[in-house]
């Protein structure tokens, strides 16, 4: 098993590594987990931050986080490839990693997110009390045709 998931772990990293923008830390030659970062220079319009959030839109989860102290300022990425983990899925895996990152290259501007980005709205307080209500009422909507329990 664990040769399987270190020979997904090493097909990722190469056609991963393979792609311009980045830069390889790790291939999963020794154990199944690798990381990589964004090669400095290929893009001012996103970072790695971006390209998770992305990845999210498809239903992956790979975070971007920055290295401890002292190396701070480098941000990574880094997949931990679990058994169960096939080469179908790496391959589906890959082929949203592509569109990802074409999406993120097509963009004219910046597209920055950090590491601890919130969105943040404002609104009125009557906008707020009919939102509440709307919610409320279609909770109950949902409830009436008991396909839906809302839980207090």
């Amino acid at each position: 098993m664990q040769k399987a998931s270190q020979a997904v772990a090493h097909f990722l990293s190469k056609e991963i590594g393979d792609m311009g923008p980045f830069e390889l830390f790790t291939d999963g030659s020794d154990i199944p987990v690798f990381a990589w970062r964004l090669k400095e220079g290929h893009t001012s319009n996103w970072n790695l931050y971006d390209l998770s959030r992305q990845l999210r839109t498809f239903g992956w989860q790979v975070p971007a986080y920055p290295l401890p102290p002292d190396m701070e300022e480098v941000t990574i990425m880094r997949i931990v490839v679990r058994n169960g983990f096939s080469m179908d899925l790496a391959h589906l895996f890959l082929m949203n990693f592509k569109q990802a990152v074409s999406y993120l290259d097509s963009l004219d501007g910046q597209y920055h997110m950090t590491q601890s980005t919130t969105m943040v709205f404002t609104i009125d307080l009557e906008t707020f009390k009919r939102a509440v209500v709307l919610s409320k009422e279609f909770q109950i909507e949902l409830a009436s045709t008991k396909k839906f329990i809302p839980i207090n």
